[in-house]
Formats: C-alpha cells, sequence, structure tokens
C-alpha cells in the first residue's frame, strides 16, 4: 500500500497524502528509506499541511531518520519551505501552522523549538522571491529622480 500512496502523493493527491501519513504510522520505525521519502517533494499546496503538521508529529515522536542519517523532520520542513514559497496564502498558513505546531507540541521532543529557524528561513526566501528587482540602469533613474 505505501507505493500506491507515494504514487498518488507524487500527484499531490491528499487522499494519498493521508494513506502515506497511516503507512508510516504503522511500517516506519525509526529509518525510511529516502527513496520512500522523496515523493513528498512534489507537494505544493496548502490542502497538504494539516497531513504534513501531522507526519512531522509523527517524525519527532519516533526520532525517524531518511536512510538512517537525516531527520525525517527536516524533509518534512524542507516541503513546508516549498508549499509556502508558493503564495502569500500558502506562506500564511504554513507560518500559522508552524508556530501553532510549535507552541502546542513543544513536549514531544526538545528539537520542536528548532522549527523556530525554520520559519525564519521561509521568512527570508519568501521576502527574496517578492522583492522587485532592479538593474543597475533603472537604479540609476531612480536615484536621478531623488536628486531632482
Amino acid at each position: 500500500m505505501g507505493y500506491v500512496a507515494e504514487i498518488l502523493v507524487k500527484l499531490q493527491d491528499i487522499k494519498g497524502l493521508e494513506i502515506y501519513v497511516n503507512w508510516v504510522k504503522e511500517n516506519i520505525g525509526d529509518s525510511i528509506p529516502s527513496n520512500r521519502a522523496d515523493c513528498l517533494n512534489n507537494l505544493r499546496s496548502s490542502p497538504a499541511i494539516p497531513k504534513l503538521i501531522e507526519l512531522l508529529e509523527i517524525s519527532f515522536k519516533q526520532v525517524i531518520k531518511v536512510d538512517g542519517f537525516s531527520p525525517f523532520s527536516s524533509k518534512i520542513l524542507d516541503i513546508f519551505t516549498n508549499i509556502a514559497l508558493e503564495s502569500k496564502e500558502n506562506f500564511n498558513e504554513v507560518i500559522t501552522a508552524l508556530k501553532g505546531f510549535m507552541k502546542n507540541k513543544s513536549t514531544i521532543s526538545g528539537d520542536v523549538k528548532y522549527i523556530v529557524y525554520t520559519i525564519e528561513h521561509i521568512d527570508a526566501q519568501f521576502n527574496m522571491k517578492n522583492t522587485p528587482s532592479y538593474t543597475i540602469e533603472q537604479i540609476k533613474e531612480k536615484l536621478a529622480l531623488l536628486k531632482n
């Protein structure tokens, strides 16, 4: 069932994500193979946020590692970043969800507090992506307007 769910998740199917989260709960101990975690990379829509929050909680409670090395929670937080960078609405939903998770789930792991760095990173990335860029000529024109 896990592989079918992974294919559905790659297609951004929320029901598939729900099946995937249940599969992780029931079948993953403390390590998940990277090829089984990579299906999350395609997620870009805000309806995935509640299930990703659930998956984040599981990853902290079970201390799941990807290939026995990097935290699965880091992988999930990267997906939150991807979703947040899609739109202002997604950005707001992700930030709200992560802040709520930190507030409500801080007792499940001491590492939950470090989500603040992900929030700061998302904020910086979002602002960088949405800040207009100017050519040198455009800047010179604007400066010339200020001189007059």
